[in-house]
């Protein structure tokens, strides 16, 4: 081998390895090269009779997770409760001891199981309300058609 070829072998293999290194960086920070990638980010709700207005006695309860992906602008929320009945179930717009009008209902899957959920995607504006915590989730039941329980959305 000349010196010219062995010379550009050491190059190549420098860009190489300088490759590789800047991959693995990459892949160990998320992805490969992901210029304005962004993960998700979490809320979170505990509902119960004491945080309707007004409140109530009702010993029935659930918890929400809502996942929201800036890349799609879509939340995903998924409730469960128990002991409760419900009737309909919803995301309203209020802050904590008002209530607000709907924004988005929910479904529950199956029938009577107590699951609650939802995709939605997000405009701005309601992005801006939801990291604000200005959304809260309610359940409704036969007994207690205003709302059984109720929490409020928080990171």
């Amino acid at each position: 081998m000349n010196m010219q070829s062995s010379n550009l072998v050491r190059v190549v293999s420098r860009l190489l390895m300088a490759g590789l290194t800047v991959a693995l960086v990459s892949c160990a920070n998320g992805g490969f090269m992901s210029k304005g990638s962004s993960s998700t980010s979490n809320f979170k709700a505990s509902l119960t009779g004491a945080s309707e207005v007004p409140a109530n006695a009702s010993t029935a309860s659930g918890s929400a997770k809502l996942v929201y992906d800036p890349a799609t602008k879509g939340l995903t929320v998924n409730v469960m409760t128990t002991g409760i009945a419900g009737k309909a179930a919803h995301i309203h717009q209020a802050a904590v001891g008002v209530n607000g009008g709907v924004i988005f209902p929910l479904a529950e899957t199956p029938a009577g199981s107590g699951n609650w959920g939802t995709s939605v995607t997000l405009s701005d504006e309601q992005l801006a309300v939801l990291q604000a915590g200005g959304y809260y989730i309610n359940v409704h039941s036969a007994a207690l058609p205003g709302g059984e329980i109720r929490g409020q959305i928080v990171k």
